[in-house]
């Protein structure tokens, strides 16, 4: 099966200050453009923006059913192509 791996959007960042420490966590309007998962076949895979990947049928099922919270939207950043 082929699959393609389409951006996670709405990603956090963290940033801080080096002289108090103190942290910040802002969400901004960007796409993660890797993204690193452990498939169900225990195969580890990095996913490159717009790539398109031959995986398992299985591994690629996950990936398509695979869901992420945007905003109060389900988004999913796999698709079969």
């Amino acid at each position: 099966m082929k699959i393609r791996y389409t951006g996670i959007k709405g990603i956090t960042k963290n940033t801080g200050c080096s002289a108090c420490g103190k942290r910040f966590t802002h969400k901004i309007d960007g796409v993660q453009y890797t993204k690193k998962m452990m498939l169900p076949s225990g195969r580890r895979m990095v996913f490159v923006l717009n790539h398109v990947y031959d995986v398992t049928d299985e591994d690629g099922e996950f990936l398509a059913n695979y869901t992420y919270n945007n905003r109060g939207f389900d988004e999913k950043p796999f698709q079969i192509v």
